[in-house]
């Protein structure tokens, strides 16, 4: 399934754990093969309106175990953008995930927060990506 039914998991766990529901969620995921991460390691996978510049954080995300020397065949990432004001900024579960991402073997690569007075919807965002050394959306040479 291309690791749709695995985001599909991790999206409702998400909202349930923070208790979103889904309507205020936006979801895209990116599969690279295990062989590419060690000349082309992904630097950030996001979501993003086009407005706007990417939400990330300045350095990228830490991967802390590859596919490649976990004897996998694909990274899987998936991009989670919530617009909501129903977060508790106080909620334990939120500030755990804040500060440490998530357990059970899932690595949060890359987590940041915008605070905004104003809930906007989740129309026209599109996942953009960009591999350490190279530009936005710009795919490693095959």
């Amino acid at each position: 399934d291309g690791g749709v039914e695995l985001a599909g998991r991790l999206w409702v766990a998400l909202a349930a754990a923070l208790q979103v529901p889904l309507q205020e969620t936006q979801v895209s995921m990116l599969l690279m093969r295990d062989v590419l991460w060690r000349d082309y390691p992904l630097q950030h996978f996001t979501l993003q309106k086009s407005s706007e510049g990417p939400l990330v954080t300045p350095y990228g995300g830490v991967l802390q175990a590859a596919a490649i020397d976990s004897g996998y065949r694909w990274d899987f990432f998936m991009a989670v953008r919530i617009h909501t004001s129903r977060i508790d900024p106080g909620d334990p579960k939120y500030l755990k995930l804040m500060a440490t991402g998530w357990s059970d073997g899932i690595n949060v690569f890359e987590i940041v927060q915008h605070k905004t007075s104003q809930v906007v919807p989740l129309s026209s965002l599109s996942s953009a990506f960009k591999i350490r050394g190279h530009a936005w959306g710009e795919e490693p040479p095959t």
